[in-house]
């Protein structure tokens, strides 16, 4: 049988008949309780009036009378035993009382987790159906998709809105676009958003005015004479120029400013102390002995002379010192320009 994330919760958390025996329990000893504080309220009167016999006869009594000596002794040892008793019982009850519910609460809150937990993996399994099915629905979506992209590609026009070059994978993408849309009002957008832009109905409509109505407006001028018996031009792919590669950037500790140049080519100068760079200028700054990771005593070094003079890690100086300014930023000698160019040969 199949072990559900509900049920493997439902295994570890405890079950309703455990509460009701606490439950059941708690009441027994509140009930205890409450008898044996009437009986504590009984008791207390019976050892204030053995008190006060005893006194009565200490002060007023024949001393020399045993028997009544013995009989005010032996009733107030009673009655302090009596209520010893029922204050011990008192307060091991209280710690019980206390104990039981305290697993009751905790009962209740795993009880209330074990609801909240089981409802979030409902949530989630009807998410992840929902998902399941969208995507089994989205595959001859995606088959008819690619199909309207090759037959644009052998049979298309190469241009888009306004006469624009355009490759066949936007020109679908422009058909798909209306038939999206409705999924999610306002959050598909529509290639250009300016007054006056054609909003097509539907990707019907979207292919007509895009594509067939050029089309057949080309065929008519060619029966009229009016255009050379040529064929238009069918669509071409564009090629997509992939984006410049990334660099994973680290944590370091700068003991002075750097430069170094960025993947689009402008010089990036850094102030020092703990910055975030690309770890290749972080390695070659540490190479030349002027970066070093954080935490280590050269770091903190760095951040508590930083801390005393910012100006100078920053490379801050008047302007009559700009020539200075200069030689301030140390260039670790590294070009991402470089690194992503030879790694784009490298493909």
């Amino acid at each position: 049988m199949k072990t559900t994330a509900a049920t493997a919760i439902a295994r570890v958390l405890p079950s309703r008949s455990s509460t009701a025996a606490l439950e059941r329990k708690l009441a027994d000893l509140t009930k205890r309780r409450e008898r044996f504080a009437r009986e504590h309220a009984a008791a207390q009167r019976a050892y204030d009036e053995a008190l006060g016999a005893q006194r009565q006869h200490m002060l007023e009594g024949d001393l020399d009378d045993a028997r009544a000596t013995a009989r005010v002794d032996d009733a107030f040892a009673a009655a302090k035993v009596k209520r010893q008793a029922l204050e011990d019982a008192l307060r091991a009850l209280a710690v019980a009382v206390e104990d039981t519910e305290h697993a009751i609460a905790e009962q209740r809150d795993r009880a209330e987790r074990q609801r909240v937990a089981t409802e979030c993996e409902a949530r989630a399994e009807a998410i992840e159906k929902a998902a399941a099915e969208l995507q089994r629905t989205l595959v001859p979506v995606g088959e008819a998709y690619a199909a309207l992209v090759r037959t644009i590609r052998q049979s298309g026009l190469g241009i888009g809105d306004f006469g624009l070059p355009v490759a066949p994978e936007h020109v679908a993408l422009a058909i798909l676009r209306p038939a999206i849309r409705p999924m999610a009002p306002g959050l598909i957008p529509d290639p250009v958003d300016f007054p006056g832009y054609p909003i097509d109905a539907d990707s019907l409509a979207a292919a007509r005015r895009l594509q067939a109505e050029a089309l057949r407006a080309a065929g008519r001028a060619i029966l009229a004479g009016e255009a050379p018996a040529v064929a238009p031009v069918a669509a071409v792919a564009i090629p997509i120029v992939p984006p410049p590669p990334t660099f994973p950037e680290v944590e370091v500790v700068l003991d002075r400013p750097i430069s170094y140049t960025a993947v689009n080519g402008h010089t990036i100068q850094t102030p020092a102390g703990g910055v975030t760079i690309p770890e290749p200028v972080a390695e070659a700054a540490k190479a030349k002995g002027i970066g070093f990771d954080p935490g280590t005593n050269e770091a903190k070094a760095i951040v508590a002379r930083l801390r005393s003079n910012p100006a100078r890690f920053v490379g801050v100086l008047a302007p009559d010192r700009a020539r200075e300014a200069e030689t301030m930023w140390t260039n670790v000698g590294v070009s991402l320009y470089e690194l992503a160019a030879s790694t784009r040969g490298a493909a």
